[in-house]
């Protein structure tokens, strides 16, 4: 059969386009594995970001609020539900000992999820009016089921990250924010309440953890072991458990405590603004973030194992990073208000505000945590332990004061302070155990901060007086030109190998 004119022209252009690509980021280095997460979880992120202004006219902040707590509630189980061996998981070099833990986390998976059934079902409603937060009540009977579902993503995550099986890890990734914003978006147009947002996040793990299952080729890896089997490998690895469990306990602790504290003392209505505020901010570095993270983490163990040095990888991965994220938090902090009331709808003033005050934070947290990793592969489980609980501490002290003074704007102020300084000294940390030379590295992020100025000098002058509707077009374009800028620090970042 022929191929006609057009057909012919189509298959030249994508052609082209692939060459193109192959010389930019050249096919199994680092940049072109970043380049497949990176582009999946870019699409999971602009999904959610586009739905979101459709989200919060469906749902108003007090469902956000209860959402906001339910997810807090999952994110925190979830780091006790396999006791941490799931970050073992690439180490191993023996392929069966990866796969026996492997099993160990689904089996400690599913009787932590049965456990928690459990405790809903004779406590649940005991535990939310002692928490003075009844409404959540109704909705418990969901939390095992999302808990069971996040807790083997993760656990099949890091099993892919070991086989180099990246492409899976992104389709999941896009199969759980589709399902999550449709189901969302379609329970929300028959006005069903906060129930909606917590069956769609629900149904998107399980999603994620199917897809992830399937091309990742687990199933030939799950096979039956021996109980002694698995007690020897816990027992192997049993320093997970017992420092880095309670670390990231203690670190997403940390991090979901204000959405477990700010309905209790501000009330729920405030408790969604700062959700959906957050989620916003936060989510182009949750996202991209954990893309590199994964990768640098499979990069960076393999580099541990053989000897061989991580500096320039660990250079081009900061550099990269603050050349993406700092245009963006700049440019919000700038014009937060008037955008968040233009795309989310004038009762999300106080969104906008709340992102204002907290975009110090999400830069330093982009940059920090996807090199977070080196706590693992250096084995530094007794540092990630003390800034954890130097987090915590500064968060809590955070909340105490606001409580006292019964400011949830200063409760915020000072949530950013603390969350802008714990991660600037964990990346110094960081940059010293990778060899990297700190003052070279310095100059280039001025550089990179120099080139930035006249673009939020422009950003500034169109939020302070233009209307919402010009702020958030100037926002984004000033952004994108000031990506495009910095783009010989991302194009370096991409030849890493």
């Amino acid at each position: 059969m022929g191929i006609s004119a057009k057909g012919a022209n189509t298959w030249s252009g994508i052609s082209g386009l692939r060459k193109f690509v192959d010389r930019i980021v050249p096919y199994g280095t680092l940049g072109r594995q970043m380049a497949l997460l990176a582009g999946s979880t870019a699409a999971a992120q602009a999904f959610i970001v586009l739905l979101s202004p459709v989200l919060t006219r469906l749902y108003g902040p007090r469902e956000f609020g209860v959402f906001g707590m339910f997810t807090a509630g999952v994110l925190v189980l979830n780091t006790i539900d396999s006791a941490r061996y799931e970050i073992a998981i690439p180490l191993p070099r023996e392929e069966e000992k990866a796969e026996q833990l492997l099993v160990l986390c689904c089996v400690l998976v599913f009787v932590t999820g049965a456990l928690l059934e459990l405790a809903v079902h004779f406590w649940g409603t005991k535990a939310c009016d002692l928490l003075q937060v009844p409404v959540l009540a109704p909705f418990l009977w969901l939390l095992p089921a999302s808990m069971v579902s996040a807790g083997l993503i993760e656990a099949f995550s890091y099993f892919a990250i070991r086989k180099q099986a990246f492409r899976a890890v992104a389709q999941s990734r896009l199969a759980q924010s589709a399902v999550q914003n449709v189901v969302q978006c379609t329970l929300g147009l028959t006005g069903i309440g906060a129930i909606g947002l917590l069956i769609g996040d629900t149904l998107s793990r399980t999603a994620a953890a199917v897809t992830l299952a399937r091309g990742a080729g687990l199933r030939r890896h799950l096979r039956c072991f021996s109980p002694v089997e698995l007690r020897r490998r816990a027992a192997e690895y049993l320093r997970f458990p017992r420092l880095n469990a309670p670390a990231t306990l203690l670190n997403i602790a940390a991090l979901q405590l204000p959405f477990l504290a700010v309905p209790f003392f501000f009330g729920m209505e405030q408790a969604g603004s700062y959700f959906l505020a957050y989620r916003i901010l936060f989510l182009p570095s949750t996202l991209v973030g954990n893309a590199v993270s994964n990768v640098f983490f499979s990069k960076a163990a393999a580099a541990e194992k053989d000897g061989t040095d991580i500096e320039g990888v660990t250079t081009k991965i900061s550099l990269g990073l603050m050349a993406m994220f700092l245009p963006l938090y700049v440019a919000l902090a700038l014009a937060g208000n008037p955008v968040f009331q233009f795309v989310f709808g004038p009762k999300w003033g106080s969104a906008g505000l709340y992102a204002r005050l907290l975009t110090p934070a999400a830069f330093a947290a982009a940059v920090a945590s996807p090199l977070s990793t080196l706590l693992v592969v250096k084995d530094r489980l007794g540092q990630s332990l003390a800034l954890t609980v130097l987090d915590l501490a500064a968060r809590c002290l955070a909340i105490a004061v606001g409580v006292h003074f019964q400011s949830l704007w200063l409760t915020v102020v000072l949530i950013s302070a603390f969350g802008t300084l714990v991660p600037c000294f964990a990346l110094i940390l960081f940059l010293r155990w990778a060899g990297v030379k700190l003052t070279p590295l310095a100059k280039k992020s001025g550089l990179i901060a120099w080139r930035n100025v006249p673009l939020f000098a422009v950003v500034g002058v169109a939020a302070t007086f233009g209307p919402p509707l010009l702020a958030t077009f100037v926002l984004v374009g000033m952004v994108a030109l000031s990506c495009w800028l910095s783009s010989a620090f991302i194009k370096d970042l991409a030849t890493a190998s």
